[in-house]
């Protein structure tokens, strides 16, 4: 109702849509007319998106332990949206995918992804990352994906039960990281977002077609 409202009032001229718009008001609007362009997700339809290009991101990640020669990679993540794994756009479980088809041992309780959506802190993320490396001595490779895993990784890289490893991070440019890092391409995302939509609004919205963003390895 809320959004009729605004279409009748002449308020809502182009929208730039973020994940908790439900498909049915996407395609109310849509359907409407209104210029839009979703950003970080996709929706059924025609309404274009902009988001992380997962694959290209996944197969830089893959790409590093395996010319590492990494035999083992494990995996450690904040909260991942279950949709991500149904809709094959999540960067973690395509890195599996791409790992265990190069023969590199990954996937199973080799992968911890945690179940609040509330961020991890520092001790909770050093809690899981020292259990996941006493359980699997046998990981050579570590991939670190939630803010506080790199700091934990810190403290324990310190520690007596350090050991040689492989270690990579995705980052959204917010932390300073002394080890190699995936940078979420978020300004870009929003750049390309804002083109998508002065583009719809300039030339019609059959002109534009969603598009996908690599992160940047730094």
């Amino acid at each position: 109702d809320r959004l009729r409202q605004m279409c009748r009032q002449d308020i809502l001229h182009a929208l730039a849509l973020h994940a908790w718009f439900t498909p049915e008001e996407v395609s109310f609007l849509w359907d409407l007319g209104v210029p839009m362009v979703s950003i970080g997700r996709r929706y059924p339809g025609n309404c274009p998106c902009v988001m992380q290009d997962t694959g290209a991101d996944a197969a830089t990640l893959a790409g590093f332990f395996t010319q590492n020669g990494c035999r083992a990679v494990a995996i450690l993540r904040g909260f991942v949206n279950p949709a991500a794994r149904q809709t094959n756009t999540d960067v973690g479980w395509q890195c599996v995918d791409i790992l265990t088809a190069a023969g590199i041992a990954a996937g199973g309780d080799m992968v911890y992804t945690h179940a609040d959506e509330e961020e991890l802190d520092e001790t909770a993320a050093s809690g899981i990352l020292t259990n996941m490396l006493a359980r699997h001595p046998e990981v050579d490779g570590l991939l670190l994906a939630a803010p506080a895993f790199p700091a934990a990784f810190r403290v324990w890289r310190e520690s007596a039960s350090a050991r040689p490893l492989h270690v990579a991070a995705i980052t959204d440019g917010s932390v300073d990281l002394d080890i190699p890092a995936l940078r979420l391409p978020i300004t870009e995302i929003g750049r390309e977002a804002g083109k998508l939509l002065l583009g719809q609004m300039a030339n019609g919205r059959e002109s534009v077609t969603s598009r996908f963003v690599p992160s940047i390895w730094i």
